[in-house]
């Protein structure tokens, strides 16, 4: 189910470096750090909500494989779900984060911290835990937008139940140990 998810958010990684590398390059110091962390995290939005969209719509499909064992009519996803899902009136139910403005936050947080580095070695440090923070939760929101398309095809093909497996370990969280 999250082969394809993986797949694509292992090809993202590299346009991840890519522009987290670009800030590496600009003449930032204490003064102009916002406004280039600013376009860059606009950059990864759009990009990661791209690929969200397509990452949806496959995972939508294969909920619909059930569904067409089953007789039922295959129908084009509607994906307009999917930017509720990343908006702020809806946050994660594991992380209690909504996926925009936490990027926010780090965003913030990476601005504040390029500013605060002395040294062109701290700067980059900081730059590289931004995009590993960045990579984390492009991650997350993935296996998020995964799991909720499977359960909107699942639900419009009319299956009214499923079962959720996990792997029963410690690493469980309360809400997927329900």
């Amino acid at each position: 189910m999250y082969e394809y998810m993986d797949n694509v958010l292992k090809a993202l990684q590299e346009r991840y470096i890519a522009l987290f590398e670009k800030l590496n390059t600009l003449p930032i110091d204490e003064l102009n750090a916002i406004p280039p962390t600013k376009k860059l995290y606009d950059q990864l939005l759009k990009l990661v909500k791209k690929w969200y969209l397509l990452i949806a719509a496959h995972a939508y499909r294969d909920g619909w494989a059930a569904a067409e064992a089953k007789g039922k009519k295959k129908k084009e996803p509607d994906l307009e779900w999917l930017l509720f899902l990343l908006s702020e009136e809806n946050p994660d139910p594991v992380t209690k984060y909504a996926f925009i403005p936490e990027a926010e936050r780090k965003q913030g947080r990476l601005a504040e911290a390029i500013s605060a580095s002395r040294t062109q070695a701290e700067r980059k440090e900081e730059i590289r835990k931004g995009m590993k923070y960045w990579t984390f939760q492009s991650t997350c929101g993935g296996v998020r937008v995964v799991d909720e398309a499977t359960q909107k095809a699942y639900k419009d093909a009319g299956i009214k139940r499923v079962r959720w497996i996990t792997q029963e370990d410690e690493k469980v969280c309360a809400v997927c140990h329900k």
